[in-house]
C-alpha cells in the first residue's frame, strides 16, 4: 500500500470514529419536572344518622325512597339548601305537605322548610305536591331563616347547616284502603361532614 492510500484509510477511520462518537455523545434530554402534587380538598357529603344510618343519605320504606345530598358552592362551602329526590314506591299517590315540613337546626331552633321551586315561581304555588305511584320529585329544601330576599331574587346563607347534626322532618300524607288518609312524619337526623 502506498502512503496516500494509508492516509485515506486512516482519515476515513478517524472520520467514522469522530461521527460515531458524536452520535453516541448526544446530550440526553433534560428530565421533565414532575408536576407538583395537587391538593384536593375532599368534598363534603351528607350522611343520615337516623332513622337508619346511611353514608349516602338514603332511606326507603313501603311508601317512599328518598335520597338527600349536600349542596356545595364553587368555594366548597355548604349552601343552606338540601337537594332531595323522593320516589313513590307505593301503589297509591302520596302528598308532600310543605307547610308541615321543618328543620331543627343545630342550635335547637325549629324552622319551616321551603321548597326551592316556591322561591323561583312567578306565582303562588300550593303548599302540597302529589307524587303518583312510581313517580319522582326532585326538589331542594331550604330553611326559611337562611333566605335573604334581594332585588334579583334571593340568596342563601352558607355554613349554617354544616355545624353539626340537624333534624329534618318530612310530612307525607298517604292514601289507604277506603280513602283513609294518614299523615306520616319522617324525622331524618342528618349531618354534613
Amino acid at each position: 500500500m502506498n502512503d496516500t492510500t494509508t492516509l485515506i484509510v486512516f482519515g476515513v477511520a478517524v472520520a467514522v470514529l469522530l461521527i460515531g462518537g458524536l452520535a453516541l455523545n448526544q446530550p440526553s434530554p433534560a428530565p421533565e419536572p414532575e408536576p407538583a402534587p395537587q391538593v384536593t380538598v375532599p368534598q363534603k357529603t351528607l350522611e343520615m344518622l337516623g332513622p337508619v344510618y346511611s353514608e349516602k343519605g338514603v332511606f326507603q320504606d313501603d311508601a317512599l325512597y328518598i335520597s338527600f345530598k349536600a349542596a356545595i358552592d364553587g368555594d366548597n362551602k355548604v349552601e343552606s339548601r338540601i337537594p332531595v329526590w323522593i320516589h313513590n314506591v307505593s301503589s297509591d299517590a302520596i302528598v308532600i305537605l310543605w307547610d308541615r315540613c321543618s328543620i331543627t337546626m343545630q342550635d335547637g331552633n325549629t324552622v319551616p322548610l321551603v321548597p326551592e321551586s316556591h322561591l323561583t315561581a312567578t306565582e303562588a304555588l300550593p303548599d302540597v305536591i302529589t307524587i303518583a305511584p312510581g313517580g319522582d320529585l326532585f326538589e331542594a329544601l331550604i330553611p326559611v331563616t337562611e333566605i335573604t330576599r334581594t332585588d334579583g331574587g334571593y340568596t342563601l346563607s352558607t355554613a349554617a347547616i354544616d355545624q353539626g347534626p340537624f333534624l329534618l322532618t318530612l310530612a307525607v300524607e298517604a292514601t289507604g284502603d277506603g280513602c283513609a288518609r294518614t299523615i306520616r312524619y319522617y324525622p331524618f337526623r342528618l349531618i354534613i361532614r
